[in-house]
């Protein structure tokens, strides 16, 4: 029986990373099928206990809306996930689920492959999502500045401050406030990294 590696998100019924998946698959001689499950957040806890008990699934990739609401239902994360505060990729291993974030390096491989100096450069993020806080997490030690626009400020959160509150975390002129984010890694350090919150409207 072929192994599965599914793809968790809503919707996701239309996505063409199956046919994709499936043919890299065939190609390189690997049994294992890719699919979709599209699920709401009620149902993202059951969804991991089937994961975690099920030896014919090797993982999972996460999209919206879920990069984000699967953090505290992992058993452990990698410390650029944990960074984030984000995860698109789901390892099982020996029943236990690690979650990871690929975005950052492939944003980041993105802009080197077509040339695009950010290095010196003002950038403004419009989201703040979790694929926007791997994009802020790539670009953060790249761009002179970085300012993020949010609809919801409080889930503005950049691990080492930004343009609106500075790198100490002091507001210039805009709305900033600190939280402390819970870490739900069960195997992570004991103390969560303090991030800061940020947004210009």
């Amino acid at each position: 029986m072929p192994s599965e590696v599914w793809l968790l998100g809503n919707p996701v019924m239309g996505s063409r990373s199956p046919s994709m998946q499936n043919a890299a698959f065939r190609v390189a001689g690997i049994d294992c099928r890719y699919l979709p499950r599209e699920l709401s957040n009620a149902e993202l806890a059951g969804v991991m206990t089937q994961m975690r008990e099920n030896e014919q699934v090797l993982g999972a990739n996460v999209t919206i809306p879920h990069k984000q609401a699967v953090l505290p239902l992992l058993d452990s994360l990698d410390p650029l996930a944990w960074r984030v505060g984000a995860v698109n990729t789901i390892s099982r291993r020996n029943g236990r689920l690690l979650g990871s974030n690929t975005d950052v390096v492939g944003f980041s491989r993105a802009l080197d492959d077509c040339g695009y100096v950010v290095e010196c450069k003002s950038v403004l993020l419009i989201g703040a999502g979790g694929a926007a806080r791997a994009v802020g997490e790539a670009l953060r030690t790249r761009a002179a500045t970085l300012m993020v626009v949010a609809r919801e400020p409080e889930r503005c959160y950049l691990s080492s401050g930004c343009s609106t509150c500075g790198r100490d975390g002091r507001p210039r002129d805009g709305p900033c406030s600190s939280t402390r984010a819970p870490h739900p890694s069960r195997s992570g350090p004991a103390s969560p990294r303090r991030w800061t919150s940020c947004a210009r409207r």
